[in-house]
């Protein structure tokens, strides 16, 4: 189930009827609102139940020491209304390119196509998050792409790449290791061919 602007009543009210047919639910959402704990804590005990809040949850719950990351990371900031494909778009050119790459994003609809949902949170919960993963398996890179993300708080990365429209354009600018690079690049519309740019930056900046 995809869900939009639903309360915590609504999603317990939904697990009591969904636990009287024994199936099994899962809720795909960006519910934030102060209450979300009751989702946590309110789970109905014959049904296996999935929430996007679990993971912000289990993410929150690290400590705040972070292992090194070896692997190269990249974090790309979108605007909100970009359309989910752009990251399946990336994805393939790495893999198309041969590169053995982890990818992330806030977006929780990210599940359904094998892309790890990482919540934003405080930078320093999310940077242990990423240590546990990556240290678990080798990766040629690892790329969090985030949507409307608009928390001060951002995680340091290797590569920023902030990507914002721009009156009738969208442009793209490189932060690298903390320095702004002069290297811009400015489109009509977020698409392959963007993406396509985006991806070649990205190699270049890391040869």
């Amino acid at each position: 189930m995809i869900s939009r602007d639903l309360c915590p009543n609504d999603y317990v009210d939904l697990q009591r009827v969904v636990s009287k047919y024994n199936k099994n639910i899962v809720f795909i959402d960006n519910y934030q609102g102060k209450d979300r704990n009751r989702i946590v804590n309110k789970q109905c005990n014959n049904i296996k139940l999935w929430h996007s809040l679990f993971k912000l949850h289990n993410i929150n719950t690290l400590n705040n020491s972070p292992l090194l990351i070896e692997e190269p990371m990249v974090s790309i900031y979108i605007p909100a209304d970009t359309g989910f494909e752009v990251i399946l778009w990336l994805k393939e050119q790495f893999k198309n390119n041969s590169y053995n790459s982890y990818f992330a994003t806030n977006h929780p609809i990210g599940v359904l196509y094998g892309i790890d949902y990482v919540p934003e949170t405080k930078s320093a919960n999310i940077a242990s998050y990423f240590s546990l993963i990556l240290n678990k398996k080798n990766y040629d890179i690892a790329i969090y792409v985030l949507f409307g993300y608009e928390n001060s708080d951002k995680m340091e990365t290797d590569i920023e790449i902030d990507i914002e429209r721009l009156n009738d354009c969208f442009q793209a600018t490189y932060v690298v290791d903390g320095s702004c690079k002069d290297r811009m690049i400015n489109i009509k519309q977020i698409d392959e061919t963007f993406i396509s740019e985006i991806y070649n930056s990205i190699v270049l900046l890391l040869s």
